[in-house]
């Protein structure tokens, strides 16, 4: 069995994740459940992504404003 962790990382696709989902946050349901924390190389992008979690899961709105209050 391969270890996933020995992936290979694609630091502009985890942007493409993360913004796609400020943009279309329709699309928030349809991911959530998808991916983990862990599926991100970088603290930010983990950080990012436990924000836009935690909003959906409140019944918040995600945008860029909403996303940078919860990481304040």
């Amino acid at each position: 069995m391969s270890d996933l962790k020995s992936l290979p990382v694609d630091i502009e696709t985890e942007r493409l994740v993360i913004g796609a989902l400020l943009i279309e946050p329709e699309a928030v349901p349809l991911t959530i459940h998808q991916l983990d924390p862990e599926d991100f190389s970088t603290e930010a992008h983990r950080r990012l992504w436990l924000a836009i979690g935690d909003l959906y899961e409140l019944g918040e709105p995600v945008d860029r404003a909403t996303v940078g209050n919860r990481l304040r």
